[in-house]
């Protein structure tokens, strides 16, 4: 299908005031809002077990604070995605923001676990601020501009996730306080409100057809189920009938969903489109892609936190350390988020998807090779991040570019759906392997070396079968991103 409006000559960007304003400054403003997302986001992954522990929540039940936010996520993603399609990107961004704000303000202000839980949730649709904004982006600006605004904002938000996790670990050592640090975070984030409501243009183009309310809520109860059957394995077991009923329940809700968008006039998502042979290895591309990206960062950390004493290896890091130690990870990742679209001119986005996951199985193969010293863990993750990023910014540049226009949103909802649902099942499937693999310690047994090499080299082979996924892709004519 073709896009309903040309890209060659976009409207001039606009406030919502209706005042003219310069495209650097808009992309600018977006990369603000994409900043903020990272920094909240990562700035949430040392803090839980300490607000977990204020709260006086065992750990077993602090499993509920990740799983109520990727359930949120899940219901929320493509429906916002798809709402901004229907009524304006700009709009749901708004939206969003001030959901993450009062989502934020709420952990923070917690004094009871309900109250956690309910502020996780309302953080649930800060995945999708990413979609909302390549969607707008690609509707105001020509292509090539558009994919420079693309590799920028994914650049903010993993250098944001980098800084959020610094950050918390610097001001948490100092205030000794995870609700403290959590205020600190949520007076930033709300600087991006002024941001959403004055400063970014609305986009024009719009999907002239109604809200497709069954295949919205099919979709989210599918893929919520999965999720939720996902996230429990790690407790119960990947034979326990609460993972079967649920990932089952999930997969019967998912193919009636399939089968109802098929006949529907006017679907939430053109299951045809989603199922061609440029697209569909791309959506399992970033699946298998979410399985490093994410299935790694646990791993990471308990790592570097783990005493040389207590399993013969590791640092015996802080959570300052920690995100001081990963921040050069974070850093390749903007570089290479940068960079990825400049390549694509010349060598395109096929070389340049197989090169990046290549150079991320790299990494994480030098870190299972190579983990004695802190500089080696540096370096590894420096690598590991280039090609991280070459990645994220490219994957959903061309996922997004072989959609309509009035379909960008919910193919940028649908990537970040994969993505996300890859790094779940990853996330589950490394901490039984840490589980598993122990060995004694002094007061409980400590995951052994030898898992945390198994979970490298698992990372290496989901990296190379990204590129291979890539490959093969049925080549497509010319005008199509992925040529």
């Amino acid at each position: 299908m073709a896009p309903v409006q040309d890209m060659a000559a976009p409207p001039p960007s606009r406030t919502s005031s209706g005042m003219p304003v310069r495209t650097g400054a808009v992309v600018g403003f977006l990369v603000f809002v994409e900043l903020v997302s990272g920094v909240v986001q990562g700035s949430l992954i040392p803090l839980l077990p300490q607000l977990g522990h204020a709260l006086g929540v065992s750990h077993a039940h602090l499993n509920w604070a990740s799983s109520v936010h990727l359930l949120a996520a899940a219901l929320l993603v493509p429906a916002f995605a798809r709402l901004g399609d229907l009524h304006g990107h700009r709009r749901m961004l708004r939206i969003t923001v001030v959901m993450v704000v009062i989502g934020t303000l709420l952990t923070a202000s917690a004094t009871s676990y309900p109250v956690l839980l309910v502020g996780r949730a309302l953080q649930g649709p800060l995945a999708a601020l990413l979609p909302l904004e390549i969607a707008l982006v690609r509707d105001r600006l020509p292509k090539e501009q558009a994919r420079l605004a693309i590799g920028m904002l994914v650049g903010a938000l993993t250098l944001g996730i980098s800084l959020g996790l610094v950050a918390s670990g610097w001001i948490f050592e100092r205030m000794g306080s995870p609700s403290g640090t959590l205020w600190i975070v949520t007076a930033f984030a709300a600087a991006a409100v002024p941001v959403s409501f004055f400063l970014i243009p609305e986009s024009v183009t719009r999907a002239r057809v109604k809200v497709d309310i069954p295949g919205t809520v099919g979709l989210a109860l599918g893929l919520a189920a999965v999720l939720y059957g996902v996230a429990q394995a790690e407790e119960h077991g990947w034979t326990s009938m609460l993972f079967l009923a649920c990932t089952g329940l999930g997969a019967l809700v998912l193919a009636g969903w399939g089968a109802y968008e098929l006949r529907a006039a006017h679907p939430m998502v053109d299951i045809r489109a989603l199922a061609r042979p440029q697209a569909f290895p791309l959506y399992l591309a970033a699946a298998v892609f979410g399985m490093a990206l994410y299935g790694s960062q646990t791993a990471n950390a308990t790592f570097m936190g783990t005493p040389r004493d207590l399993g013969g290896y590791g640092f015996g890091m802080g959570v300052l350390a920690i995100g001081l130690t990963s921040l050069p990870l974070g850093l390749g990742a903007f570089a290479g988020s940068s960079l990825a679209p400049r390549i694509a001119r010349t060598a395109g986005y096929r070389a340049v998807l197989v090169g990046g996951a290549l150079v991320s199985a790299v990494g994480f193969v030098w870190m299972a090779l190579l983990h004695e010293a802190v500089w080696q863990l540096v370096v590894g993750g420096v690598v590991t991040g280039i090609g991280t990023g070459v990645c994220l910014a490219s994957l959903p540049t061309v996922i997004v570019e072989l959609a309509p226009l009035d379909q960008s949103g919910i193919a940028g909802g649908l990537y970040s759906t994969s993505k996300t649902l890859g790094g779940s099942i990853s996330g589950a499937a490394f901490a039984t392997v840490l589980s598993a693999m122990t060995i004694p310690g002094p007061d409980q047994a400590v995951p052994s070396e030898s898992a945390y090499t198994t979970v490298w080299f698992a990372c290496a082979g989901t990296a190379v079968l990204t590129a291979l996924l890539v490959l093969a892709v049925r080549r497509a004519p010319a005008t199509e991103p992925i040529a």
